[in-house]
């Protein structure tokens, strides 16, 4: 029998058992049920964000990840709302996020409430704050989204931590602008910073975003979320960030073939089978309707353990931070 990268398979069968489909939920610390699998909206231009986010509404999609950043929540807004007209608000779970020039105390809620109008809601179901350090903001109309320094490195505002950030958002929970706080790009220690710091399991962080995928060993940061009660979610599952998509792996590649089931399918499959929350979008309503099918079956114990093989060896070098040192991929990808 052929093999996967170099793994010896036997007969392989992907899938087994239909699971809780695209309708399975997580819960956090705070009683909040999240879908487990979401639909990310970095990817969508405005011309055609308001025809995707409704169509993966068709597909079964109720948890939508979106961003003051991606420049199209007025669009994805206008799809949300006639959304919530057929399913009713209170079954879509809608997330944005806080972008590093809004992170200043001063600045946090008014970025909120500009997200707010945006996408025409009353609430935010989660508010991410959406890089760990805060940008300084320069007086410019358009506000400069990525301020540099003298030497081309993000200009961070050093006399705002992390948790002056994370206190303000806090706030715009009881004022009932949000329901959950989320942390975005965050290491080990950036996530301690906080956990802990505002009483209360309202205030205690919801979920953290970072990249996670077979090809990457798992930040050490994941164990710590699992013992705090904080949901890790995977952010392009789909590739390693500023490259290729796994199409291009050897590995899952080769389990493609050996299955019949795509690449997509696999990785998406993976991050579901370890309990995480994972987003994928597209623009293409093929690959939203097939991205969509994924979290309709668990992996078989076979296809499991190749990825797990696969994981463990790490298929790519542990990163580290990519905030504050330098942008996201330069400017590149802004998950």
């Amino acid at each position: 029998m052929k093999s996967a990268g170099g793994f010896s398979t036997g007969k392989i069968r992907p899938f087994s058992g239909p699971v809780g489909g695209i309708t399975n939920k997580l819960k956090t610390v705070n009683k909040m049920e999240i879908p487990q699998l979401g639909f990310a909206t970095y990817c969508l231009k405005p011309a055609v964000a308001e025809e995707a986010v409704s169509f993966a509404l068709q597909c079964g999609y109720r948890h939508f990840d979106c961003a003051s950043v991606y420049g199209n929540q007025y669009e994805v807004g206008k799809a949300l709302r006639k959304g919530a007209k057929s399913y009713g608000r209170e079954n879509i779970f809608i997330s944005s996020k806080l972008w590093a020039t809004d992170q200043h105390p001063d600045h946090v809620e008014g970025a909120c409430r500009d997200t707010l109008r945006e996408l025409g809601l009353d609430y935010l179901d989660l508010y991410y704050i959406h890089w760990p350090s805060c940008w300084r903001r320069r007086a410019s109309s358009p506000v400069d989204l990525f301020p540099v320094t003298a030497e081309g490195l993000p200009d961070v505002d050093e006399t705002v931590t992390l948790l002056d950030t994370y206190k303000a958002v806090c706030g715009l929970i009881d004022k009932g602008l949000i329901r959950g706080i989320g942390l975005c790009h965050c290491d080990l220690a950036q996530v301690q910073s906080v956990v802990g710091q505002v009483p209360g399991d309202a205030h205690h962080p919801a979920v953290c975003q970072l990249e996670l995928h077979p090809a990457l060993p798992t930040p050490p940061v994941v164990e710590y979320l699992s013992e705090e009660g904080i949901l890790p979610a995977a952010l392009c599952p789909l590739r390693e960030l500023g490259t290729t998509p796994f199409v291009t792996n050897d590995v899952i590649a080769g389990l493609s073939r050996l299955t019949g089931y795509s690449t997509e399918r696999l990785v998406l499959n993976w991050n579901l089978d370890n309990v995480r929350i994972t987003l994928a979008g597209s623009p293409q309503k093929e690959h939203i309707k097939q991205n969509a099918k994924a979290a309709l079956f668990t992996m078989e114990d076979s296809v499991r353990a190749i990825l797990k093989l696969y994981h463990e060896k790490g298929g790519v070098a542990h990163r580290p931070s990519i905030c504050p040192s330098g942008f996201p991929r330069k400017g590149e990808c802004i998950f």
